[in-house]
Order: C-alpha cells, then structure tokens, then sequence
C-alpha cells in the first residue's frame, strides 16, 4: 500500500499553512498513522510512521526534555512532529532544530487556529484511503474546512457544505417536526415523522462508537443516508442524503468523515454562538446600568462595535392571568434564537433582564443624516424586532417602544434611562400603552414633559422634531418658522397672520402645508401642537441669544 508523506499533503489545507521548521531531510517520509503526545509517558506507544502532535506542553520551558523527544521518535521511526505554536511554546531552540535536522525528522510548525480535528480528519483520510479519489476528495475536504471556518451561521456552514460535497442535507428539530433543507429546494423523498426518527436510530444502522453515525437505507437510492445526532437545542438530527452504497467503501467514508466534520461543526458553532449570547447579555446589562465595567474592548471582542451610534429599544409581552412568562429568560432557547437571529440578519445587539423586558441596540448608520431618517429607519428595525419575536411567540402580546438615538457608547445609559422611565409610565397610563410598536418620537411632547430636566433636553428635542426644516433653503425656512410663528400668535386666524406678513392668506396656507409636509407635524393634531409650541418657543430664545 502507497502511502503520503509530508510533501504530497504539504499544498492542501489545513496542511499548507504550516510550516517546517527542520528535519527537511524527512518530508519525504510515509505517514502511516497519527497520535497526539500530551503525557511524557504516552511516547512509549508511538509507532513507526506516525505524525505525532502536540501543544508542547510537556516540554514547556525545558529543551531537554524536547531534545529527547526527538530521539526517541528517531528511534521509533516517527514520521514527523508537529508541535501547536504560541499556545504554550513561543520558540524551538536552535539546539533541537539542529538535532531534528542530525535525525531527518521534521518538526512542524502547527498555527493555534487549528483543533486536533481539523488535523486529524484530513490526515486519517490520507492514510486510509490514499488513492486518486481520495487526493480528490481531500480537496474538498480543505474546501469544507475553509468554509466551515469562514461560515457566520449554521445556515452558512450547511448552505456551503451541500454545494461542496453536493450531498443535500437536512436540519432536523424531531421534538416539532420543523427542517432546514440545503439546497432549499430539497424535495426530502421520505416523510420525516415520529416513526421515521425511531426507525433511523435502530441499533443496526449505527456505524459503531468511532463515528458515532446511523447509516440508514431503503430500496430507493435516494433514501440511503448518514444520520448524525445532535445535542442542541434547536436541532436533534442532522441528515446527509443519497449517500453511497455500503459496499462503494471509500466514498462512503469520506463522507462519514465528512458528516462528521459539518456535525461538530454545527455543534461548536451552537455553542459558541451560545456563549456569545450569554456574555453579550452581561455585557449589556452592565451597559444600561451604567456600569463602567462595560468597556469598549469588551464590546469589540462580543462583535459589537462601540464606536456605531445606536438606538435603545424594549420590548415585553403584555401580563394576562392565564399565561406564565417566568420562562421568557436568557435560558430560553427560543429567546437565543430570536438573539441569533436579530444579530446575523440585522446587527441587532440583544439582552434580557429576569424581568423578562427585552433590552436591544439597534445600529444608527452614519448616513442616515438627520432625525428624520434617524426615526424613520429605526422605525423599520422596530418592525423586524417585532416580527422576529411574534414569529417565536405567537400566542402573545408584545409592546416595543424604541428610544432616542445615543449620541455615542456612553450616552447609551442616558437614552436607555429615558426609554425604560417612558414604558413604566405608558404601562400605569394604558391610554398610552397599547399592543403596538411606538417610537419616542411618536409620543412627542408628553416624553419632554415627563423628564426631571426639562431645559437641558430642548435642544435635542427642538433637533428631533424640527431639524428636517434643514432640507430647505434659508429664506425658505425663515419664511415658514416666521409664518407658523404669528399663526399661532394671532389665535390659529388665517387672515389675520396674512394682513400682519402682507401675503395674501393662500401663501400662509401654503406655507404651513410646507412646514407639514417636512416635519411630519400637523399643528390640526393636539399632541402635535404641543411639540410645535414648544420647538417655537426654543426656536425664539435661540434667536434672542
């Protein structure tokens, strides 16, 4: 049997991001077999041929103990050592590379990046099964690999794995009989029901502990199948379809491998996803609070990027007697995945208190260039905050209300104080609070007037509501602002505002429909008029200063 040395596999990934640090001599070396050496006394049982791994670990700050390493695996007939750099080791003295170059045995330089598995995977398929066909498919197991590591969902990872393998494969959540299909146009040719699940994992289609892996199959080709099962929440089974007969050996065990590969995968990236969820959580938490402890480095390390604007927005489901939302928590698995969701598809930061009041950054892009845009747009991420969560729970009842735009990482608090201080009063005044999505901005005046500091926030206020008077030209906005001014003076009177501006009445019509058109605000709306007699009144002591 033909086996691959070092130099064969050296231009295929994960391989070729490696590199030899001595012992070039040896590259030409069979690799009959691989072993990860992690214990001193585990060299004992490394045999001929072998590419032995490790972290280092059990030569940290001893050459010696390297040096005899190398001897032994010299003396073992070892084919290769590849040691994981920068994790416990910084450095190979040059006393040991000269050794390994004495002996021709190579010493690999391994980047941390890498697991065993990524390793392994790829090395055991070279050995098993070293053939034309196999040189093939280690290819596509460096193209699986490279996209399994580029990939930012599970939706990504499996997309890419069925157009690499071109294998359909199928998500399975068996506790709700809900699928993920890759491609999605998969016409699944079996009815996936509860029948289906216990027959698929009867003990004789299971591969053995090694994979772990049911291979299931029918008359139908197209029911042949590797079933991988899954402790995660969202999903039990994942299924790689039309898998080759069992007697085709080498193409169904890279594609065991391969099953292998995207099922560990899938879990890691759950569970990675998870702890992302649960630190981002804190993180935010000590955010609204205030807490200093919410640094910017932090933030940037969750995927979140500090230095973006945001908006607050809270949301929670109306009480009633007759349903318990004690389970609405950061453990629920519908919350996390309504979180997954909102951050990959939209950049959504979420959090959730024991309170169960949902808590979310949505971004304020920098080209959204005046509060105009800043509410309109934010309205929008407003509406697929509500869709996400009433798609997760359509039995109840939610209220949003999305807040002011911070002005940068540290206002944040501020805003998110304003919001939570305006729900609390919307919730005991239920005139105001309604199963609907509001905006601060929709509530105008009534917000101002409820803050302890009434003055300090008019000139955000008078911006929010009345700089989109920007749009137009000077002698158009002075025109408008002084129109609207002695409108209101002389009692809302048509006439009498034309005869004191000496324009006919239709202009000053004109120009209120004007000043409507822009703001958003009609002055015929008594909540409105509030905002508008408010903005004036900034508007003229601006002008007196």
């Amino acid at each position: 049997m033909k086996y691959n040395t070092f130099l064969d596999i050296q231009h295929t990934y994960p391989f070729s991001d490696m590199e030899v640090l001595a012992g070039q001599g040896g590259l030409t070396a069979a690799i009959r077999c691989a072993g990860v050496l992690d214990a001193p006394d585990s060299i004992k049982y490394v045999r001929a041929g072998e590419f032995v791994l490790t972290t280092g670990y059990i030569f940290i700050n001893n050459p010696n103990v390297l040096m005899e390493i190398i001897r032994e695996l010299h003396n073992r007939h070892a084919a290769a050592l590849g040691i994981k750099m920068f994790r416990y080791i910084q450095d190979i003295p040059e006393e040991c590379k000269a050794l390994a170059n004495q002996y021709d045995l190579p010493l690999i330089f391994i980047p941390s990046k890498f697991t065993w598995n990524d390793i392994l995977n790829p090395l055991i398929l070279n050995i098993s099964m070293f053939s034309d066909s196999t040189t093939s498919f280690i290819n596509v197991y460096s193209r699986l690999l490279r996209s399994i590591q580029k990939s930012q969902s599970v939706p990504d990872l499996l997309g890419s794995a069925s157009t690499i393998l071109g294998h359909p494969i199928t998500l399975v959540n068996t506790e709700k009989k809900s699928f993920l299909n890759y491609p999605t146009d998969f016409d699944c040719p079996l009815t996936l029901d509860d029948a289906f699940f216990r027959e698929a994992v009867r003990e004789e289609y299971y591969l053995g502990d090694e994979t772990s892996l049911f291979y299931y199959r029918k008359n139908d080709a197209r029911t042949h199948m590797l079933i991988s099962t899954l402790s995660i929440d969202d999903y039990q089974m994942l299924i790689l379809w039309n898998a080759p007969d069992i007697k085709d050996n080498g193409n169904l065990n890279m594609l065991i491998y391969a099953t292998l590969l995207i099922s560990e995968s899938v879990f890691d990236m759950r569970k990675r996803q998870k702890d992302l969820i649960h630190k981002k959580n804190f993180l935010l938490d000590n955010l609204f609070c205030g807490d200093a402890h919410a640094s910017k480095e932090e933030a940037v390390t969750l995927q979140i990027d500090p230095w973006m604007r945001y908006s607050p927005v809270l949301a929670q489901f109306a009480s009633s007697g007759s349903q318990n939302y004690q389970d609405i928590s950061i453990y629920n698995p519908k919350v996390h995945s309504c979180f997954d969701q909102l951050c990959q598809k939209y950049n959504i930061h979420s959090s959730i208190g024991q309170d169960g009041l949902f808590r979310f950054l949505i971004p304020v892009n920098s080209l959204w260039d005046t509060w105009h845009d800043i509410v309109t747009y934010s309205r929008q991420y407003g509406k697929r905050i509500q869709s996400v969560l009433q798609a997760a729970f359509p039995d109840r009842v939610i209220h949003i209300l999305i807040g002011q735009a911070a002005l940068d990482w540290e206002d944040i608090p501020v805003k998110y104080r304003d919001t939570l201080a305006l729900m609390k009063t919307m919730k005991d005044k239920t005139s105001l609070y309604h199963p609907a999505l509001m905006h601060i901005h929709d509530i105008g005046a009534s917000f101002l007037l409820l803050q302890p500091k009434i003055y300090d926030r008019l000139p955000e206020f008078y911006r929010e509501f009345f700089s989109p008077l920007s749009q137009a030209d000077t002698t158009m906005q002075d025109n408008i602002l002084e129109t609207l001014k002695v409108y209101v003076e002389c009692g809302f009177n048509y006439r009498e505002a034309a005869r004191i501006l000496n324009v006919h009445h239709n202009t000053i019509r004109y120009r209120l429909e004007q000043f409507s058109d822009i703001t958003g605000l009609e002055i015929t709306d008594q909540d409105d008029l509030l905002t508008i007699l408010i903005c004036l009144q900034y508007h003229n002591l601006r002008k007196k200063e």
